[in-house]
């Protein structure tokens, strides 16, 4: 970053704020912020002391930012062994970015048509991309001298090559086949001089060998190889890499169904200093889908309203399609908590966001299941019954996955038609439904797993009123306060979250209607 206006669009769009809102709070036109964002005009010193009060930052840096000398005297004091003491250090001694010998290699060993290896992740939407053996003719000749007179090499080119050539595997065969590759470098680096290898090269090797045992659900190795990457990452103080060691360490988090846990690591990802607008949108976005768990409904509607404006910055790299899927899946979660907030207006108004997005775009079936359970519940509300079944129904006969995810919206829908049944007098098929629910398995989640137990009880609760059972009524609310008790006392940190508040409240509702 060599220009202030840069400086001021990375900082605008880190905190979610758009043109005008960031004219309004620096005193200027939002004409002269995106003349300043595109270099086209340089601020004035007032400005410059304004924007270093809003960002808190240090203002003998912005003001080196917003100097019109060359770029190359900028770069020139940026790499010399005496900047001054105002520039990030990130800006002058990132070695995972800056050493040019390892730069010189990447390019002679990497192909072209594959993706930067830093960019083929989970977190960055990474898929496996096939590519012809003319693509890779060039490298693969390269690694082959290498491998057959390693004496002619040095430590770091011999290191680089072993790198690409699981690299390539990875990508011909897939991760399994490849993970033989990496642990032996990633081994290699450990025993060996840790000074003859450059330190984004150890981030990528265990980063990778990480996501090789991810794919094979070995958790614990992944998670001890993800820390592993978030420590040589912060080591050189490089956020996009501390970012996506501790994405990855969250998806762990959910797969292992501590959701609490998985909010608090995104959170910390968050709190990043300089943090890259790509990894803002990535960890709110799933920490968007913890507070919707967590019944942090507000937090839902916020986080979405931030997040979404980043998604659809034409600048946020990624693939269109995984962007647009990201943003539509906060759109959904913002209106499924405005309903549970009973605020049907905005919520209504967040549905129609989702519709526009939907026509250009396949849902996937758990992102559709959950568009269809929603809007099974606002007809509901408004008592539009026929409708209202088509939804859960629809979302029922998709391909839903066999995790937290599938098993949740499966509960979910089961538990609407159930409550439509009762509604329509049709008590033998409410009970029918419900004890449908009692086949879908318990969730890793004890948090989701809790909500799911809510959900189906107070449906049992509606049903045993519905035919004058205030026993049965009763006694399943005592049993839902037993479970509600045993899991709080199991994990005193989901005692603490408005999930919990929101059963109780519930509970002592239904209490209420069940003894009048």
């Amino acid at each position: 970053m060599l220009h202030f206006g840069e400086y001021l669009r990375q900082e605008r769009l880190s905190q979610g704020l758009t043109m005008q809102e960031l004219a309004e709070r620096l005193e200027v036109s939002p004409q002269f912020i995106s003349l300043l964002e595109s270099t086209k005009r340089h601020p004035s010193d007032k400005l410059v002391q304004r924007t270093a009060r809003l960002f808190e930052e240090d203002l003998n840096y912005l003001r080196f930012l917003a100097q019109p000398i060359p770029e190359a005297q900028k770069r020139a004091l940026f790499e010399s062994p005496s900047a001054p003491d105002y520039i990030p250090q990130s800006m002058r001694t990132n070695i995972m970015v800056q050493d040019t010998d390892d730069a010189l290699m990447e390019a002679l060993l990497r192909a072209p048509a594959l993706p930067d290896p830093e960019e083929d992740t989970l977190y960055h939407f990474g898929v496996q991309v096939r590519v012809s053996a003319a693509e890779t003719s060039v490298p693969r000749s390269l690694i082959g001298q290498v491998r057959s007179d390693p004496e002619r090499f040095p430590l770091k080119m011999q290191a680089w090559s072993d790198f690409y050539e699981a690299y390539y595997t990875r990508h011909a065969k897939g991760r399994s086949a490849a993970k033989d590759g990496f642990a032996n470098l990633c081994t290699r680096m450990q025993t060996e001089t840790a000074e003859a290898y450059p330190q984004r090269l150890r981030y990528l090797a265990v980063l990778h060998l990480a996501l090789c045992h991810h794919e094979e659900g070995d958790l614990e190795d992944a998670r001890r190889l993800y820390n592993q990457a978030l420590e040589y990452s912060a080591a050189v103080d490089d956020p996009a890499g501390q970012a996506c060691a501790l994405w990855h360490l969250s998806s762990l988090d959910r797969d292992e169904g501590d959701t609490i846990r998985m909010v608090e690591t995104l959170q910390k990802a968050l709190r990043i200093k300089d943090i890259p607008p790509f990894a803002i949108a990535r960890c709110r976005t799933d920490a968007t889908s913890g507070y919707l768990a967590l019944w942090r409904n507000d937090d839902v509607i916020a986080g979405a309203n931030e997040t979404i404006k980043l998604w659809r910055s034409s600048t946020l790299p990624g693939p269109q399609d995984d962007k647009s899927l990201c943003l539509i899946r906060m759109e959904i979660s913002a209106f499924d908590a405005a309903l549970r907030m009973d605020r049907e207006e905005e919520a209504r108004n967040w549905l129609s966001r989702v519709r526009s997005m939907r026509v250009r775009i396949e849902l996937p079936d758990v992102q559709e299941a959950h568009l269809s359970a929603v809007t099974g519940v606002l007809l509901i509300g408004r008592d539009r019954l026929t409708q209202a079944k088509k939804h859960p129904n629809a979302a029922l006969r998709l391909e839903l996955p066999d995790n937290d995810d599938g098993n949740h919206l499966r509960v979910t829908c089961q538990r609407l038609l159930a409550e439509i049944a009762v509604l329509e007098r049709r008590y033998v098929d409410a009970e029918a439904v419900l004890r449908d629910t009692e086949r879908v398995p318990a969730l890793k989640s004890a948090v989701r797993e809790l909500d799911r137990r809510g959900q189906v009880a107070f449906a049992w609760v509606l049903l045993h009123r519905a035919q004058s059972d205030a026993e049965a009524a009763s006694a399943v609310l005592d049993e839902m306060e037993k479970t509600l008790k045993a899991v709080v006392a199991d994990d005193k940190r989901i005692g603490d979250t408005p999930l919990v508040a929101h059963l109780e409240d519930r509970i002592g509702e239904l209490r209420e209607g069940t003894s009048e």
